[in-house]
Parts: C-alpha cells; sequence; structure tokens
C-alpha cells in the first residue's frame, strides 16, 4: 500500500479495531479512536512516540525491533499476522491479535507500516479457563467406571479414558492406533462412514448394543451411547461403552447414558428445503417447529448469508461435505446469530439429496460456555447413569451426588448436598478410621486411590456394609477436591458368611472321615490334612503341612517305591495301589486323584490312605485257596443250593471250552451234558435232599466221542447247618485209545486247515479286489453293452472261487453245510456253460441232462464245486491232445444203481446219478484206490495240491451220498456221484431285487493294508455318496481318528493288518470313542470270530469277498443302528 492509499482520520475512527500507523524508524504517525481507546492516550499524545519503546513489553522490545528493521530495509519479508501483549496507561498487559501491510512510497521504497488489531485478552483467558476445565475434565472421566472413546468420522480413535485401555486391555497409547472397526465385533471397517452418517443423521444421542473384542480375542457385550461434538468445525463422535455382560437381560432397569448434545442441527433436501431441525437449533434461533419445516434455508439468513449459500452449495454437492463455513441467521425476535456450519451431503433413499448440518455459534464466549456445559453434561450423564454410588467432596463436605447413591442412602441429594460425610457413617470411630486410612492410601499409592471397607448408615438409621473409593483431583491437593464412590456390599458379605458356613461344614465333615485324606501341592507338600491325617504319627505334635509324607512316616528323603501320588504327580492321572511299608504293620490302600485349572495344569493332589490291613489278609487266605483250585487238573464246579452254577475253575471250562460267562448261572446238568442214566438220576436225588453223592457219569463230548468221568458232590453248610452251595469233583477216567489211521487222518484235516487258513486271507483279498471292479465296471456299462454279460461272468466266477475257500475252511473245520432242498439239474447247467467258456475247442463238451430230477437235500455251492473238481480233473487228463468229456445227470433207483457196478453202501430207494466220463489217459488200480486222500497227487511237484478229489469226497460224503470211479489206463475214467432223492418239493426262493443301492452321505474312515481294496471300497463308498478317507496304515489311521473323531461316523477296515490289527485298532477307537460304529472285514481269521468281534464292541463282521450290494447294505445298517 503507498502513502497516497491511507484512509482520512474520520474513515479509521469508525473502524471497531485499533489502526495503528507506524513510519520506518517505528514512531506512531497514525492511530485510530479505538486504539486510542485501548491505550488509554488521547492521539496528540501518541503522535510521534516510539512504538517498541513505550508499549512493548520489555521482553518482546529487541526481538521486534530487529524484525521491524529488517521489514523497513526489504531484507526479510514482514509477518501479515501475529500476536502480542501490549501495556496501556489503565488496562494493563491486553493482547492484541495484529494483521499488517507495509506501506511503500512513490518509488515504490517501503517506508512504513499500517496495522490493525483486535484485543483478543477476553478470549485468551477464557480459552486458559477452558483447558483447566478440560483438565479437570479429564480427571473426572478417567475415574469413571464406563469406558469413553473419541472418534472421527473415518471412526479413528482421537481420545479415550482410563476405563476404555482397561476393559479392552490395552495401553493407551496402543488404542489410540486403532479404530471402531478393530475393536467393534459387529462393525467391521466397511459400515463406517454409514454408520456415522446414520449418528449424524439421527437427532440427538444414538444408542447401540454392540459387542467389544478384547486384546486377548475374547468378545463381550456393550450398551454404547454416541453423541456428536464439535470441534474446529469437526464433528467428533463421543462414545460411552458399558459392560452389560453381567445385566443384559435386565436392561429395562437403566437408562439411557447420555441426554442429548445440545448443538443445533438440520437436515436440507436437496432444493435447500428443511426437512428437520432438533430442539438445540429451535432453542438457539427461538422458531417453533412448524414455522421451521419445509420452508427454504435462505428464508432464516441474512442477505449477505443468502448469497454465500447459493455460491457454496453446488461446490458441496462435488465434495459431498462442507466445513468452516460463516452465516448470520436471523432470530426470531429479530436479532442475529453468527453461526459456522459443518456438515455432509449424503444420498437417501431414490438417490435423494440429503444434507445434514451441525451449526455452531462462533462468539468466542458463547462457544467456551457451550462447550462448557457439553462437558458438564457428558459428566453429568456418566455420573447419572453408574450403576454405583459417585459423588464429589471438598473437605469431606458433599457438593454433588448422583441418584444412586441416593437410591444406596435414602438421602435426597439435596438433602446431602453441603452436609459433612460424618451424617452417613455408624459412628465417630467409623468416620475417623475410613478418613485416616483412605488419605493415607490416596498419599501413599501410585494411583492415589483409597479404598476401604466401612459400616455406612441409611436415612432409616438401618447400617449396611460398602466399598468406598476415593481419588483426588488433584493428587498434589487433596482439598481441592475427592472423587468418591459407594458400593454397598450387603450381599457380598452375606455371600461370604455363607462362604465361611460351608468352609466350617466342611471342615467337619472333612475331619470326620476316618480315612488319612491329604491334600498336597504338585511337589506332594501337604497343604492340608483331615483329623486322622495330622494323627497319622501318635505322640508327634508337629503338623505336618508343609512336610512330605514320606518324611513324616518314614523319615525317608525320596517317596516310596510304587507311591500313587508321585506317579499322579507325573503324569496328572489317577492312580491306585495297595501300600506295605517297612516298619508298620498294617497294609493301606493308596489312590491318588489330581486337582487341574482350567487349562488342565496339575494345582493339587488329593490322597486318601485306607487301612485294609483285615481285608488283606482274609483276601490273602481266599486267594491261597482259589489258587489251589485254579490250579487243579480235576474240574472243580460250586453251585448254589439249587444247583445252579457260581463258579468254575479252569480245567472245568476247558472241558466244556466255554467261558466264565456263558456258566455262570446256568445248571450244572445241563451244561455239563451227561448221558441221562440211573446214574445222572441218583446224582439229582441226592443234590435235591441235599446229600452228599458220587460215581460215574458218561457225556458226549465236544468232538463228539463218549468220555467216563468220575464225579463227586458234597454239600456245603453254613456255622447254623444251612445249605448254601454244593461243590462238584470230576475227573476225565476215559481210556485214550487212538487208532493210527484216526491219528493220521487228524493230522491231514489239521494240516488242510492250516493251508487253507494261510491263503484264505490273502485269496479273498485278491477276489475282492476283482469282484469290487468288475461291479465298478458292470455299473458303469450301458444296460444294452455286450459287455455286461462277460463282466457277469467274471463277477459269478468270482462268488463261486470266494465259496469255494469258504467251503474249504468249513471242510478243514468239520462244520455241517448249509443243505437244503435243491434241483441239481440247474447247478449242473450252470457249471458246465461256465466250464464251456474256459476249455479249449481241442475237448469236446458233451452233456445229457435229464430236467425232470427230483430233489436233493444238498448245498448246490457244494454240488457246483464237485462239478468243477471233477471237470478240472477230466481236462487235466485229457491234456493238450484233447478228447470228449461227457457228463449226465439222472434219477435211477438202487437196482438200477447195481447194474453200473454201484458201491455197497447205497441203501434201497432213488437216487440221483451224477456222471462225469473223459477220454484221458486213465490209471492204475494202485493209484486208483489212493485218488481220495487228502495231499496225493500224480502231478508234477508245484503243479498240483492233492486236495480237489478229497474235497469232492469230503462232501459227497457230507450231503449222505457215495462216489465211484472206473478208470483203465488208456482209456480215461469215470466218476459217479450218487445222491439220496428227497420226497418234498422243491419251493423256489423269491429274491426281491433292489433297484438300487442304500445309499448315504456320513463320513467313513477305511483301513485297509492291501492298496487295490483300499481303492475299489473307497470307489465304491464315494460312489454311494459317503465322503471316504483311506488309508493302507493302521498306525496312521489311528492318529487321523484321534485328531479327528468328531469328524468321523464309521470306521471299515481289515482285521489281518502288520503292527496294528482290525481288532486292535477298534479296541483303541473304542477306548477313546465308545459308541463309535465299526465294520471288521476279514478274508481269514483263526483268531477271531464274529461273536468275539461284537463282544469287543465291534457292530458287524464281514466275509471277505464282500459284493457290492452286500457292502452298500451292511454300511447302511450299521449307521441307522
Amino acid at each position: 500500500m503507498g502513502l497516497q492509499q491511507l484512509p482520512n482520520q474520520d474513515l479509521i475512527d469508525k473502524i471497531g479495531v485499533m489502526v495503528l500507523g507506524l513510519d520506518d524508524q517505528g514512531r506512531i504517525n497514525l492511530i485510530n479512536a479505538k486504539g486510542c481507546e485501548i491505550l488509554g492516550y488521547t492521539s496528540e499524545e501518541l503522535i510521534g512516540l516510539d512504538w517498541v519503546r513505550n508499549f512493548l513489553l520489555p521482553a518482546d522490545r529487541q526481538p521486534v525491533r530487529d524484525v521491524f528493521s529488517q521489514v523497513m530495509t526489504g531484507s526479510v519479508q514482514h509477518a501479515a499476522y501475529h500476536e502480542n501483549f501490549i501495556q496501556t496507561r489503565r488496562n494493563g498487559n491486553r493482547m492484541i491479535a495484529w494483521h499488517n501491510t507495509v506501506l511503500t512510497d512513490c518509488d515504490h521504497r517501503v517506508c512504513g507500516m499500517l496495522s490493525t488489531g483486535e484485543d483478543i485478552t477476553a478470549r485468551k483467558l477464557a480459552e486458559k479457563d477452558l483447558r483447566r476445565s478440560e483438565e479437570r475434565f479429564r480427571r473426572l472421566v478417567d475415574h469413571a467406571a464406563d469406558a469413553l472413546f473419541i472418534y472421527d468420522m473415518e471412526g479413528r480413535f482421537i481420545d479415550v479414558n482410563k476405563q476404555a485401555c482397561v476393559s479392552l486391555g490395552y495401553p493407551r497409547r496402543e488404542l489410540l492406533t486403532l479404530g471402531v472397526s478393530d475393536i467393534d465385533a459387529d462393525f467391521p471397517e466397511q459400515r463406517v462412514e454409514a454408520t456415522i452418517e446414520h449418528i449424524l443423521d439421527t437427532e440427538g444421542p444414538t444408542v447401540v448394543h454392540g459387542r467389544h473384542r478384547h486384546k486377548d480375542g475374547h468378545v463381550f457385550p456393550v450398551e454404547i451411547k454416541i453423541d456428536v461434538l464439535d470441534r474446529g468445525g469437526k464433528p467428533l463422535f463421543v462414545a460411552i461403552a458399558r459392560d452389560i455382560s453381567e445385566r443384559k437381560t435386565n436392561e429395562e432397569r437403566y437408562r439411557q447414558l447420555f441426554e442429548r448434545a445440545p448443538l443445533a442441527y438440520q437436515s436440507l433436501d436437496e432444493t435447500g428445503c428443511i426437512l428437520e431441525v432438533n430442539q438445540a437449533w429451535l432453542a438457539t434461533f427461538g422458531y417453533c417447529r412448524e414455522e421451521v419445516l419445509g420452508h427454504h434455508v435462505t428464508e432464516f439468513l441474512c442477505p449477505n448469508s443468502r448469497q454465500l449459500l447459493l455460491q457454496q452449495f453446488p461446490l458441496s454437492l462435488e465434495t459431498r461435505s462442507f466445513s468452516g463455513i460463516d452465516f448470520t441467521i436471523k432470530n426470531k425476535d429479530g436479532s442475529t446469530t453468527l453461526v459456522e456450519l459443518t456438515g455432509r451431503i449424503f444420498s437417501g433413499p431414490g438417490n435423494a439429496v440429503r444434507t445434514h448440518c451441525i451449526l455452531t455459534d462462533v462468539g468466542w464466549r458463547r462457544k467456551i460456555e457451550l462447550e462448557l456445559e457439553q462437558s458438564r453434561a457428558l459428566l453429568e450423564g456418566i455420573f447419572l447413569s453408574a450403576p454405583i454410588g459417585i459423588g464429589l467432596v471438598v473437605d469431606r463436605t458433599f457438593q454433588w451426588l448422583n441418584k444412586r447413591f441416593s437410591t444406596i442412602t435414602g438421602y435426597e441429594d439435596k438433602e446431602l448436598a453441603g452436609q459433612n460425610v460424618r451424617c452417613l457413617y455408624a459412628d465417630e470411630e467409623e468416620f475417623l478410621r475410613v478418613g485416616r486410612e483412605k488419605y493415607e492410601q490416596m498419599s501413599t499409592r501410585k494411583d492415589h486411590t483409597g479404598s476401604v471397607e466401612a459400616l455406612m448408615r441409611r436415612k432409616d438409621s438401618s447400617l449396611f456394609p460398602a466399598l468406598l473409593s476415593s481419588t483426588p483431583l488433584d493428587p498434589a491437593d487433596p482439598d481441592k477436591g475427592v472423587v468418591f464412590t459407594m458400593m454397598d456390599i450387603s450381599r457380598q458379605k452375606a455371600d461370604q458368611q455363607q462362604l465361611q458356613q460351608a468352609t466350617e461344614e466342611w471342615e467337619k465333615t472333612f475331619d470326620a472321615i476316618k480315612d488319612i485324606i491329604t491334600i498336597q501341592d504338585p511337589d506332594m507338600r501337604i497343604i492340608r490334612a483331615n483329623k486322622a491325617g495330622r494323627e497319622i504319627r501318635p505322640g508327634k505334635n508337629s503338623s505336618p503341612v508343609g512336610r512330605h509324607c514320606y518324611t513324616l512316616l518314614f523319615g525317608r528323603r525320596k517317596p516310596c517305591e510304587g507311591c500313587p501320588v508321585e506317579a499322579t504327580a507325573r503324569d496328572g492321572q489317577p492312580h491306585s495301589k495297595l501300600m506295605c511299608y517297612q516298619g508298620i504293620d498294617s497294609r493301606f490302600e493308596v489312590s491318588c486323584a489330581p486337582i487341574t485349572d482350567k487349562q488342565g495344569r496339575l494345582q493339587r493332589l488329593v490322597h486318601v490312605a485306607r487301612d485294609v490291613s483285615d481285608l488283606v489278609q482274609a483276601e490273602n487266605e481266599r486267594a491261597r485257596l482259589m489258587t489251589a483250585i485254579d490250579q487243579a487238573s480235576e474240574c472243580v464246579c460250586i453251585t448254589n443250593d439249587q444247583g445252579y452254577i457260581q463258579y468254575v475253575n479252569p480245567a472245568f471250562m476247558q472241558k466244556l471250552g466255554k467261558k466264565t460267562e456263558q456258566l455262570h448261572g446256568e445248571q450244572l446238568c445241563r451244561v455239563a451234558d451227561w448221558e441221562e442214566n440211573e446214574s445222572i438220576r441218583a446224582m439229582r436225588e441226592a443234590v435235591r435232599q441235599g446229600r452228599g453223592w458220587s460215581g460215574h457219569l458218561r457225556r458226549l463230548a465236544t468232538d463228539e466221542t463218549i468220555l467216563e468221568e468220575k464225579v463227586s458232590v458234597s454239600p456245603v453248610r453254613d456255622k447254623e447247618g444251612r445249605l448254601i452251595n454244593f461243590v462238584a469233583i470230576s475227573r476225565d477216567i476215559s481210556r485214550e485209545a487212538a487208532l493210527e489211521g484216526r491219528l493220521h487222518q487228524a493230522m491231514k484235516m489239521e494240516a488242510i486247515g492250516t493251508l487253507a487258513g494261510g491263503i484264505a486271507h490273502d485269496f479273498n483279498n485278491i477276489l475282492s479286489a476283482v469282484l469290487g471292479y468288475a461291479e465298478m465296471v458292470n455299473l458303469q456299462l450301458r444296460p444294452d453293452d455286450p459287455l455286461r454279460q462277460d463282466v457277469g461272468q467274471i463277477i459269478a466266477a468270482g462268488n463261486r472261487a470266494a465259496e469255494l475257500v469258504n467251503q474249504i475252511l468249513t471242510f478243514s473245520r468239520k462244520e455241517e453245510e448249509d443243505l437244503r432242498p435243491a434241483k441239481l439239474q440247474f447247478v449242473v447247467k450252470e457249471a458246465l456253460k461256465l466250464l464251456r467258456s474256459s476249455f479249449p475247442t481241442t475237448i469236446e463238451l458233451r452233456q445229457d441232462i435229464d430236467s425232470t430230477c427230483s430233489s436233493v437235500l444238498a448245498d448246490p455251492t457244494r454240488i457246483h464245486q464237485v462239478l468243477m473238481n471233477l471237470c478240472t480233473n477230466a481236462k487235466q487228463a485229457m491234456g493238450e491232445h484233447g478228447g470228449i468229456l461227457q457228463v449226465s445227470l439222472k434219477e435211477l433207483a438202487r437196482e438200477s444203481v447195481e447194474s453200473f457196478n454201484h458201491p455197497p453202501s447205497i441203501e434201497q430207494g432213488r437216487w440221483l446219478d451224477l456222471m462225469v466220463s473223459d477220454t484221458g489217459s486213465g490209471m492204475e488200480s494202485h493209484i486208483k484206490e489212493k485218488i481220495f486222500d487228502p495231499f496225493f497227487t500224480t502231478k508234477e511237484k508245484g503243479e498240483g495240491t492233492g486236495l480237489g478229489l478229497s474235497v469232492v469226497h469230503g462232501i459227497v460224503k457230507s450231503h449222505g451220498g457215495e462216489i465211484s470211479v472206473q478208470s483203465q489206463p488208456g482209456k480215461g475214467s469215470t466218476f459217479h456221484v450218487y445222491l439220496p432223492v428227497i420226497d418234498r418239493e422243491l419251493k423256489e426262493d423269491i429274491k426281491v431285487v433292489h433297484s438300487s443301492l442304500p445309499r448315504g452321505h456320513e463320513r467313513i474312515l477305511l483301513v485297509d493294508d492291501e492298496p487295490l481294496l483300499v481303492d475299489i471300497i473307497g470307489r465304491t463308498l464315494t460312489s454311494l455318496g459317503y465322503f471316504v478317507s483311506s488309508f493302507t496304515d493302521s498306525r496312521v489311521a489311528l492318529e487321523q481318528f484321534l485328531d479327528h473323531a468328531d469328524e468321523i461316523d464309521l470306521i471299515v477296515t481289515d482285521m489281518t493288518m502288520p503292527q496294528l490289527t482290525g481288532i486292535e485298532l477298534a479296541q483303541r477307537v473304542l477306548a477313546v470313542s465308545p459308541g463309535m460304529p465299526i465294520i471288521l472285514c476279514t478274508g481269514y481269521s483263526e483268531y477271531i470270530s464274529a461273536d468275539q468281534a461284537r463282544e469287543v464292541g465291534v457292530r458287524e463282521f464281514v466275509a471277505k469277498p464282500v459284493d457290492n450290494k452286500t457292502l452298500a447294505e451292511v454300511v447302511r445298517k450299521v449307521l441307522d443302528a
């Protein structure tokens, strides 16, 4: 600005702020009326004075003079704005805010400075008072029982109180780096902006319920009251969160956390019409709601503000927010209010634009008063909503109390205001004690908090216990005031008394137990002992507490050998043992159980010792007697007075081949199965009369041989002579005459069984794979695919092979066949059909089957095996040169059979004659005599087993039939199988063919050491809808189960596996999960039967090979059980 542009004196005198002009030497050359008023001088007195020397504070003079000189020389840029104190004549030192500009001459040289100054002393003092108020507010808030959060529009925390840090487990510095979405489990980051917009759209405080997440991860419910404050033109959000875990179901008992914040708020539509205003808006400008809603906002603005709004509103639509815009509002009474407008623009339903505004009075004093009022309202809201009594005392005189305090004491807050706190104490002594202890704690503790239990008096003179906590507003000067809390602990005291009474009752019960009981720490030191434990060493007065039992009793330095307490301390599991201590005649049954915390860590050991010396002595005597009986070679049985078995010794069980549980409760005569004769009737009569008896009895042994036994029965009577038991002793006195031939046959059969058992498992596994893959292929073929017939033949052959293995096992065990009426013509035709496809073209197969043959009592599968063996032998006899194989089936009378040189054992009646004849090499007579012996073969070593015709012979004999052979060298051989005809007609079984296999969606653990079986069974189960986890190592499968037991619904396991067998796997699984369904599959096992498997807990026992239908049905049956 040039000198020619200086305003005239009359104009500057009308300006409401101080105007000051200085020349290039810093002398006053211009001053207006406002400046004279502030400085307290006339303009004549001021013109020409050195401004720096006369009006600046001494500390500021030299720095300001140096800067002023540099500005005048143009070496530095002047400060457009600065603040400093000046000295005045009457008003003391005043803080002035300066706006400066330099003056230049015609040559544009700096020649002075023109400044306008505003007296901001009052504002600065008000700001200082505000800071003090905020410091006091901070102390009050940090003592609040609820968590307080202040955060910005982005949800970032600006400030938190001490309780917020405590409730979430974060240090304050770390918590201030987080945001709302980091601690609110129901408030993800993407919802922050939308939720804040919702709060801004909501009139007054917003109360919500949510869940906060502690630093350690646990979540707890909170009630949150959210309000909006204005700081520097930007909305800040104040949230007070209360943990409502213990009172969530009683939310109606509590009031809202905060009162409505006194901030003027308005909502506008896209045209600027007012949609909503809050009560603060109405109260600030004096209108009623009906005068405002629906009117354009410009109707309430002064003319200059209307133009400003029209300029700013389009820009705000682009940025979607505005702040720091000053408008002048016309009040209803004609006055005006300068406000600062802050808000955001949102898109509502249907993309309708909504503007939400906060209007703040920017008059400094009014703003400060408003903020003080907000702070006071916030503090009152915290105090009023707290569930405990809160108050402020100065010099132990009540200044302020919340309503909860009145509820506890029965006084209205007005009754106690200004009263000494002494009126609430039970007596003077209690008043003095509490004051002394609390103030001593406040002066010595780091947190300056005092906490004391006291006996208080209500308005109705009733007494109650309370917990008083106090914190000074200023720890350096407690006389400035103390914030205190009061909690009625009557309920806690009553609970404590009940707990003490229960403890006393427990102590009395504990001491009344005659057994020695001690509670020990993990290092086996005694913590407490009952009366028997304290008197464990008669004549010793020292307490056992803190000592080890082995030191107390025996003077040892380490635990006794096999000590159960030491074992429990080591592994955390219960242990018990009968202990005999050197130097003590008594014997003790010692047991120990662990006490653990929630994490399973061992905390205590409960040790119980019971003197069982008398019981042990009686048991020893009984054991000696039982040992003698158990080791006796004679069979010993003890029954009750009615002859029902109560005990049998091992020799007795071995004789009958049964276990104790199978014999217990049964009649002796029935299970012994003695032959009915005069001797057995005499024994029964003697038992009925309560007399003894001895004699010889005969019975059929399990191997169907007749055994003769010497039996003696003796009555047992009690001291009063009453009959209580019978003791029966038997001894086998049969002559052992085993003929050499029979012994030889038995050895051969045993060899067959051994061989069959040895190969059965592997062979059945192979068959399982063959059948499984064949059935899988069959399911994938179209119904009209020509390969289905071939695959069907593979399946049929596989099933026959499986039955052959089973029949060999059955034959070697001499078990009974499944005989039933059967038409052999159908069996023979089916077998020949199978043979035709496998025989070479060099062999001509001729058949003569009488379709009218009567039924025979037979096992069709076994007859099929007979025919297959005979035809296979015939094929091998004809060799590579081929020949004619002739098979016929006819029904003949015995007279007709005689013409065929029938065996002499065929009786009168009708017979079926199954004839197999070949044109092979034939055989010599000495060979023909041995062909039915086991292991006899004419083939080269390694080419035959010698079992084929012996099996055929055994099957025919078991069917009540006969077999004969005619053969001559070079003329072939002819075999005749004769089976007796039965009179009954054969009724065909009607089989229900299921259209589909049963399915499911459960989770199955599959275990088999054969990879092929694991693959095909797994694929089959998967095709039925199940989720299958397959393993070829049973140990890995067990580990998988132990880790994921809850995810498995069924276990299908093989029996014979290395390292861990199927039954061992089942036992370990059932030990952990007793209800787990298990299916056990086996090709052959001599170690376990179906009944034994079920006794262990296995649900189903399935023999291999198993077809898809059987597998699907068994799995579904077990899962549905």
